[in-house]
């Protein structure tokens, strides 16, 4: 890290635009170690010398944390109404507003914003009242009472102001207290209730709380109440946490069966799809497939998610192309994204492939080939026959940043700053955030800055978050890395997609689980890997020194492919579950290898959501990567690269289980 930032330093006082001295450095990093023990008055102190910028960053975290004043608040969003994160921090800001502030500061502050919390929401509707804006103060305070979660003293205050015009309105506070799993707020609120709606919440709770005595309690609920859609989401999700997942799926169908049953159709999505794929696992696709069908869902990610393993289903497992095409346009419908929009059309070329409609299948599939950095673009490329597209290569470099619109951005100077302190995360969120404004030339001279600056990490986040503003910069979508390039102990695709995946090249990522660094090692295989290449594990080297790091996981990744061969798909499955779970997966599935099963539907059956996709990422960044590295588009032959050739597991293989899991623990 302090090589990093020795040279981020000398290539920066380059450019007059975002040099800055060694004081303000200095400054900037003491008052960020006295942010992180709460200590703001002598945060404040220590900026000082650093100028505005630096003392706006404090001001920034100050306010996100809800230590500032309402006055501060409105000043610095007319200072920085450029800056990242400013929806979180109005909504820390308004814990802070109170009854004593400006009337007119308030309304200020809620002039172009809707409240995010209750006590938002309170202190608009006093003020407004003040006003004497009473139909509008009424309002506020009713759609708060609807809304939001609040703290007993919250809630005294708006029964206080409020409390005739909020009466009609506490069963529905009181349902939408159950949905969201407030039991205490919910408990807090029983006592202004009619008996019967009473009497639901007490059932409720007691689901939620997993409290003895339901039967009973079930049994005192109104008779016109006891269909109610919240009731029976509880008792699904009892019935889950006490591993009763047929009875589940038998009240899940039950409710599903009629439109409006459900409630809340959202609520039960995630459940849904883990179902089904459990179903589908145990070979029981045709209750899969009813699991997901009726989820009455019209929109969003879990729509998506569940039209397209719905069309899945109906294609692989149950030989009905007609209705997962029908799926598969209802999932074209609701997504955007490269990735997703080449699975779309790809998916639709193979329900139409299946019908018969071969014309209609190449047309679906040239769609797709329009998203080559995606797996499934790279997939329909070749089944439809198309070239990869010589932008892949990535060549020429964008220059001209300093001339740009945004070079004397105060956030392109933050940015740059949490740079050079050593907050390499901080400094991604404010270039990407600056990146959003920009136009597509601009975008790609950002990240060419990135490049320029010698930073993988920022350059990759960068690409990708053009990416999700439908501009693909190849060059910085796939990035290369020096070390990664360099090494010749694996083909320099597979370190460059493993790491890019992993660590998106951030030499100091820590994960959840524990993982370190560029390649993300779990330390007790890094240990293992150590002692095989003679050499001293070290916990810092694994964060500080990247050659160290790509060592260790380029071995690993090496007796991977030791005993899965040249397989990408169980290389990569292995890297990230673990060797066991990849043997596992492959006894239960069969050997892509051997051609056991299609290799497509073994990614797909993977178990873990995370699995699966750290699958596919790795496997489109190899020719995506290979493109790169040579200079020149080769050839696609994508599908026989992801079978994989199989070769008979060396000795060590079975008793591997020492070998932890790189990626998350499950």
């Amino acid at each position: 890290m302090k090589i990093f930032v020795f040279l981020l330093l000398i290539l920066m006082s380059h450019s007059p635009v975002i040099a800055q001295d060694s004081t303000t450095v200095a400054s900037l990093r003491a008052a960020l170690a006295a942010t992180e023990k709460g200590n703001w008055t002598a945060a404040k102190k220590l900026v000082e010398p650093a100028g505005v910028v630096a003392t706006d960053i404090i001001e920034w975290d100050q306010l996100r944390a809800g230590k500032g004043q309402l006055v501060d608040t409105l000043n610095f969003l007319r200072r920085r109404p450029d800056w990242p994160g400013l929806p979180y921090l109005r909504k820390r800001s308004e814990i802070t507003i109170t009854e004593d502030d400006r009337t007119s500061d308030i309304m200020d502050f809620f002039q172009f914003h809707q409240p995010q919390t209750g006590l938002g929401a309170l202190r608009l509707a006093q003020a407004l009242s003040k006003l004497d804006q009473k139909p509008e103060a009424i309002l506020v305070a009713q759609n708060a009472w609807v809304s939001f979660i609040m703290e007993p003293d919250q809630e005294k205050e708006f029964l206080a102001d409020f409390g005739k015009h909020l009466k009609k309105l506490h069963e529905i506070r009181l349902d939408m207290l159950l949905w969201k799993g407030a039991a205490s707020d919910a408990a807090r609120i029983l006592h202004r209730v009619d008996d019967g709606p009473a009497k639901l919440a007490k059932a409720r709770l007691a689901l939620q709380r997993n409290r003895g005595g339901l039967q009973l309690l079930i049994s005192r609920i109104p008779e016109d109440l006891k269909r109610d859609p919240g009731l029976a989401y509880d008792r699904f999700e009892w019935r889950l946490r006490h591993k009763l997942p047929d009875k589940a799926i038998e009240l899940l169908l039950f409710q599903s069966d009629t439109l409006g049953r459900l409630g809340k159709p959202d609520k039960w999505a995630a459940a849904r799809l883990n179902l089904a794929r459990d179903l589908m696992w145990d070979k029981k696709s045709e209750k899969a497939y009813d699991v997901l069908k009726n989820h009455q869902l019209k929109e969003g990610r879990d729509y998506a998610e569940l039209e397209w393993l719905a069309g899945f289903i109906a294609l692989r497992k149950l030989n009905n192309p007609q209705a997962a095409l029908v799926h598969f346009k209802n999932h074209e419908a609701a997504v955007g994204s490269a990735i997703s929009l080449g699975r779309t059309h790809y998916w639709q070329g193979r329900a139409l492939q299946a019908i018969g409609q071969l014309d209609a299948s190449t047309r679906a599939y040239k769609k797709g080939a329009r998203y080559q950095t995606s797996f499934y673009g790279l997939l329909a490329s070749e089944a439809a026959g198309v070239p990869l597209n010589p932008r892949l290569i990535g060549s020429g470099m964008h220059l001209g940043w300093r001339q740009s619109g945004f070079a004397n951005s105060s956030v392109l100077e933050a940015g740059l700053l949490f740079f050079k302190v050593g907050q390499p995360r901080r400094g991604v969120r404010f270039l990407t955030h600056l990146a959003e404004s920009q136009n597509s030339n601009d975008m790609a001279k950002l990240a060419g800055m990135a490049e320029e600056l010698r930073i993988p990490y920022l350059q990759l986040m960068l690409g990708k978050r053009a990416a999700q503003y439908n501009v693909m910069l190849e060059r910085h979508f796939y990035p290369l890395h020096p070390i990664l390039v360099n090494k010749k102990d694996i083909a320099p695709e597979l370190g460059l997609a493993i790491a890019r995946r992993e660590s998106e090249f951030f030499a100091g990522a820590i994960s959840r689980v524990g993982a370190l660094g560029l390649m993300q090692v779990m330390p007790k295989t890094a240990k293992e890997m150590a002692g095989k290449l003679g050499v001293r594990y070290s916990r810092n080297k694994m964060l500080k020194d990247p050659y160290y790091n790509a060592g260790i996981g380029i071995r690993y990744l090496q007796e991977l492919q030791e005993e899965f061969g040249n397989s990408p798909v169980q290389v990569a499955a292995a890297y990230n579950a673990g060797p066991s779970r990849a043997r596992n997966w492959t006894e239960q599935l069969g050997d892509p290898r051997l051609g056991q099963i299609d290799v497509i539907d073994w990614i797909e059956q993977i178990p873990f959501g995370e699995t699966r996709n750290y699958v596919m990422r790795v496997a489109e960044s190899l020719p995506n990567y290979r493109a790169r590295l040579a200079g020149q588009t080769s050839p696609l032959n994508f599908l026989t690269e992801l079978k994989g050739n199989y070769r008979p597991p060396p000795p060590f293989a079975a008793p591997a289980v020492s070998l932890r899991p790189v990626g998350r623990s499950k």
